[in-house]
């Protein structure tokens, strides 16, 4: 006869008469969904990785485009590169251009706003290249139309309302994770990526989260 005690989130199985036989399982971090969603978008082809560089949001996909729904948005790659640039889709001079050193893997952009529904390039150059003045990389991606702009952010405004009415604390992380979750749901990787990285005092959990995120997006 097996009796099965929950305590605290780990499960514990007495097998009576035969001794007794611990079974313990780990509790899941709220931020495991979301880890295993962005674990499990397709890899960027070769163009858009390298041994020294990936671009991690918004990134190359192998078919399709990256969309975003914010007139701005976080760039965040993993390597050492010297400048970033957002061009207009076919237009040769940037929108806004920034230089960065070498330990930055992040950078918000802060050109013109964005607009609904236009087709924009991230260039990412690296100093080392053998020509510093051509991009060595560049990726393409999209905001979203104005209507579904507007959806989203009424959705956005009712998930918030919907916080609100729990009636109880929630931290800064639960409202980004929450938020995040929404996006993701959206197929908006982009705008979960700035809302995960938003948190000012992450727990352990979530910096888990930041370390291995570029592990699975960037491995070969």
């Amino acid at each position: 006869m097996v009796r099965v005690n929950w305590c605290c989130g780990i499960l514990v199985a007495i097998a009576i008469g035969q001794g007794v036989f611990p079974i313990e399982t780990i509790q899941a971090s709220p931020w495991d969904n979301i880890l295993e969603s962005f674990s499990r978008r397709p890899k960027p082809p070769l163009g858009g990785r390298g041994d020294e560089f990936c671009a991690i949001s918004p990134r190359r996909l192998p078919d399709g485009i990256e969309r975003t729904s914010g007139d701005r948005l976080l760039f965040v790659w993993k390597g050492s590169i010297s400048k970033i640039e957002v061009h207009a889709k076919g237009v040769a001079a940037p929108l806004w251009s920034q230089l960065v050193n070498s330990e930055a893997r992040q950078w918000l952009y802060t050109g013109t706003p964005l607009l609904a529904g236009a087709h924009y390039e991230w260039w990412i150059f690296n100093r080392f290249a053998v020509n510093e003045t051509e991009p060595t990389f560049r990726v393409p991606f999209q905001v979203i139309e104005s209507s579904e702009r507007d959806r989203v952010t009424l959705e956005l405004t009712e998930l918030n309302s919907q916080i609100r009415d729990t009636k109880k604390w929630v931290s800064a992380e639960e409202w980004s994770r929450k938020r995040s979750q929404y996006f993701i749901s959206q197929g908006l990787f982009v705008d979960a990526m700035r809302e995960i990285l938003s948190v000012l005092r992450p727990s352990q959990e979530l910096r888990t989260i930041w370390q291995q995120i570029p592990v699975d997006l960037c491995k070969r």
